[in-house]
């Protein structure tokens, strides 16, 4: 069986156009480990209204973005009981969107394609804090690495998607 990589960028020696790449994460490091600071901050629990302050640390991260077209609107719990199979249909807990808005940053581009990157805000309950060192939500950097609650799943991720 043939061995593949999933980064074909990475099985080469790297060219003009990858070494640009690098050295633009290099020189943007700081400035993205803030921003997954200021996002880890945040207690983002599923359902609170931290998810929204949650979402307007990356909607004032998008601002500094030059091309990017934000789009921010709260779901419509009653448009979204119309769809049969929504995971979230007819619930009867209360569950609401209120303060809890989605917030998308579009660039416009030249191409008929479109590429869609995605990530989600809320992160799993911190407990037990025993088992925690520090607490969850200062984003505690120890060894060139940042630790708190949803660093890993996922506002590691949505800060490198930003």
């Amino acid at each position: 069986m043939k061995s593949r990589t999933f980064f074909p960028s990475l099985a080469k020696k790297p060219d003009e156009k990858d070494r640009k790449i690098l050295r633009r994460i290099e020189e943007n490091a700081g400035d993205e480990f803030a921003f997954l600071r200021d996002l880890i901050k945040v207690p983002s629990l599923p359902g609170t209204r931290a998810e929204g302050q949650a979402q307007r640390v990356v909607r004032n991260k998008l601002q500094q973005i030059a091309g990017i077209t934000i789009d921010e609107w709260e779901p419509n719990l009653r448009a979204i009981n119309s769809y049969r199979y929504h995971p979230i249909r007819e619930r009867t807990d209360g569950w609401n969107y209120d303060g809890r808005p989605v917030v998308v940053g579009v660039m416009d581009g030249s191409s008929e394609r479109s590429l869609i990157l995605n990530a989600h805000i809320d992160v799993v309950s911190p407990e037990p804090l025993s088992a925690w060192t520090t607490s969850p939500w200062d984003a505690d950097t120890s060894g060139g690495k940042m630790f708190g609650r949803g660093a890993n799943d996922t506002k590691a991720g949505l800060a490198s998607i930003v």
